[in-house]
């Protein structure tokens, strides 16, 4: 699984898929570009796949300020995207997938070539913006510092994403 999201805290990870030893590498994602958006620019629309039918922009709200800043990206021939490349499970995944808002519309699940620090060129498994990419705030390079949010409430909230999504899935058997 490929995140574009580099200045991710390892301990964040770690709290999202619930273990400590992880497996990783520097990767860069090709012919896409690095964005932001902001929750005000996020659908309001009800994803059919939505677990809970409620928007991503409502879910969102829920957290954040609607200028607040998301990490997206969206097709570009000829860019390029550094990144994490973390070697997880498809169930870490799906829980991954349920902290980026895929299944409630935010993100699409997009499959694309990385070349690792080795130089292999693989396919990937991401996420981001394949339809509506014109809702974004603008472009940026992977240098790019968005507001902060402190390490604690980070980590409490992707915890909590987790324990809700595996409690979720738990009563739907």
């Amino acid at each position: 699984m490929f995140s574009y999201v580099v200045k991710e805290n390892i301990e964040g990870i770690r709290a999202l898929l619930g273990r400590r030893k992880l497996v990783y590498e520097d990767a860069v994602l090709q012919d896409y570009e690095l964005c932001v958006q902001k929750v005000e620019q996020v659908s309001d629309s009800v994803s059919p796949s939505s677990p809970i039918n409620v928007s991503p922009r409502k879910l969102l709200e829920k957290t954040y300020s609607p200028d607040y800043e998301l990490y997206t990206i969206r097709p570009h021939t000829g860019g390029t995207v550094p990144g994490i490349l973390w070697y997880i499970s498809p169930e870490e995944y799906e829980v991954w997938r349920e902290i980026e808002l895929i299944d409630y519309g935010l993100s699409e699940d997009i499959t694309a070539k990385a070349i690792t620090e080795n130089g292999d060129v693989i396919t990937v498994k991401t996420y981001g913006l394949i339809k509506n990419t014109l809702n974004i705030s603008k472009v940026i390079d992977s240098s790019y510092i968005r507001e902060n949010i402190s390490t604690r409430k980070k980590l409490q909230h992707k915890r909590q994403i987790r324990l809700d999504y595996l409690e979720r899935k738990r009563q739907s058997k």
